[in-house]
């Protein structure tokens, strides 16, 4: 798909399949999503990891890793399963380090289980991957490689919490809105249908769009159903003359799917520290705020009571002077599961986030406040 608004249908449903990991025998890159173009994660050296921004495609990146007081930068370019690294005018070959395999298909009807908690009986042929967003699901003889804007179908099933349907009506204005921005490619943008799943009761949004260039269509499917506050969509992105004979597998799928809350372990230590710190979190959403000078930022922790873990922000710079004026804004999310722990009389907020990360932060008080992180922090009833 070469047309630059199927480059950017891709690139939404790639989003979902991120972050990635990639490694030799001397360094791992971990990255995820950060939105906008924006990436962030840690590369691994000597056993030690630092932290990465970089910025630019899902093929091709710029960004820079820091040690200390130093920043070192690096440019990387990815080729199906391989990642190019280069860094002071060294090149490192690295290799996509893939999730979990695939789900051997016998026969009709395998259930495949996602560690987020999530199941669905598979169509007969396919196979499933679990990756921290959802579920990649290919047919029988399809093959999907992050990176490449050229896949012909990929399927991913995702199950989201606390769904509104002005959110969902939020999504598809955006992304046609997206689609079909400066271009007449788009034959047919997010058109609704009502439909069922099985006994639950949803919809499909559909958008066509004609890649001149190469000749064909591509199909964009949105299938999703609420039940229970919890919504379970597919997405459904590729050459329309490959996704749209699935469509009956698809909704099979959908109809199929559960969710049950993962089993874990103590949500802290046993020490009185910890135990008191789990009762003043757990169940909560910790909401970090910051203004100064035209820049603002809004962090959320959701230390949900089942030990899952939901991260948002959102950020804004604005410019007023003289001459000249302007504002941008951005976004991030993450998730994982949380714990709090006790180390030699210091409390930290353990995050396992889903990439297989972990990150320690550090809750310290005052005399009036509290910090994680060391930035002021509040808790308070989720949203």
């Amino acid at each position: 798909m070469s047309a630059p608004r199927l480059l950017l249908v891709l690139t939404f449903a790639a989003s979902l399949v991120w972050p990635q990991a990639y490694s030799n025998k001397d360094l791992k890159l971990e990255l995820r999503e950060a939105g906008a173009g924006a990436y962030s994660g840690t590369i691994t050296l000597e056993g030690q990891s630092y932290p990465v921004t970089a910025r630019g495609t899902a093929v091709e990146l710029k960004g820079e890793f820091v040690v200390g007081v130093n920043r070192f930068p690096f440019t990387a370019r990815v080729d199906g399963m391989r990642m190019t690294l280069n860094s002071g005018g060294v090149d490192h070959v690295l290799n996509r380090k893939n999730g979990a395999a695939p789900v051997s298909v016998t026969g009709p009807g395998t259930v495949y289980r996602h560690a987020l908690g999530v199941s669905l009986r598979l169509a007969p042929g396919w196979t499933g991957t679990d990756n921290p967003n959802g579920i990649i699901l290919l047919p029988a003889g399809a093959r999907f490689e992050a990176g490449r804007n050229d896949n012909p179908e990929l399927y991913i099933a995702i199950v989201k919490e606390g769904h509104s349907p002005a959110e969902e009506a939020q999504l598809v204005q955006g992304l046609s809105e997206s689609f079909t921005r400066g271009t007449g490619n788009v034959q047919r943008s997010g058109v609704r249908e009502a439909m069922s799943f099985g006994p639950r009761q949803g919809a499909v949004y559909r958008w066509d769009i004609r890649d001149p260039q190469l000749r064909r269509n591509v199909a964009f499917d949105i299938f999703g159903a609420s039940e229970g506050g919890r919504y379970f969509a597919f997405i459904s992105v590729g050459t329309a003359e490959l996704v749209r004979p699935r469509e009956a597998e698809v909704r099979q799928m959908l109809a199929s799917m559960t969710f049950e809350v993962p089993k874990a372990g103590p949500l802290s230590d046993a020490t009185p520290l910890a135990q008191q710190w789990l009762q003043k979190l757990k169940g909560r959403m910790i909401r970090q705020m910051y203004a100064y000078s035209g820049m603002s930022s809004d962090k959320y922790h959701y230390i949900n009571a089942d030990g899952s873990y939901v991260y948002k922000s959102s950020s804004m710079v604005s410019v007023d002077v003289a001459g000249a004026s302007g504002m941008s804004s951005g976004g991030n999310a993450n998730r994982g599961r949380w714990k709090i722990r006790d180390v030699s009389g210091q409390v930290f907020l353990e995050v396992q986030y889903l990439s297989g990360e972990t990150k320690m932060m550090r809750i310290t008080q005052d005399e009036r406040n509290w910090y994680l992180n060391g930035e002021k922090a509040f808790a308070v009833d989720p949203q």
